[in-house]
């Protein structure tokens, strides 16, 4: 391969790359501010875990990384998200969708929000199953207050 040529194999990496980084990047700005009580319930069935988190409205969070495709509800409110995979999108109650393996999303609740997503997993040890279905990455999970968000706004 020549030098200072972008193939096709390159291209996909390079930016999963620059979308990742922009995500460390503005988590780490999150990190800034207070965090934002989401209470969070945990569900177990035979083989299964769910875990339903409340989003306040006006909250600006990044999800964690996901190893494995799973199930998720959006059982109240309306809420807009951006992968690297999707880009923009906005989803109203009630939604049922997927999340695809590797997914990390930033979250903005338009308004209050319930979402649970759901697990195939026989642990019932919380410590456990976030080891087991989660991606670790070193930018803590963090949300912030909606009137921070100007903040975070780029300027072009």
């Amino acid at each position: 391969m020549s030098a200072g040529i972008l193939t096709a194999e390159l291209i996909d990496p390079l930016v999963a790359v620059k979308e990742c980084t922009a995500l460390n990047l503005l988590e780490q700005e999150m990190a800034k501010f207070p965090r934002v009580e989401m209470p969070l319930t945990h569900r177990f069935i035979q083989g299964g875990y769910g875990r339903e988190i409340s989003i306040p409205a006006g909250t600006l969070a990044t999800t964690k990384i996901h190893r494995f495709e799973h199930f998720f509800v959006i059982l109240r409110g309306k809420v807009r998200t951006w992968t690297v995979n999707d880009g923009v999108q906005e989803f109203n109650a009630p939604y049922v969708g997927i999340t695809k393996s590797g997914t990390r999303r930033v979250v903005f609740a338009v308004t209050d929000v319930e979402w649970i997503t759901f697990h195939r997993t026989d642990n019932t040890d919380l410590n456990k199953i976030e080891a087991e279905i989660i991606e670790p990455h070193d930018i803590p999970e963090q949300a912030i207050p909606a009137n921070h968000l100007e903040a975070l706004q780029c300027t072009h």
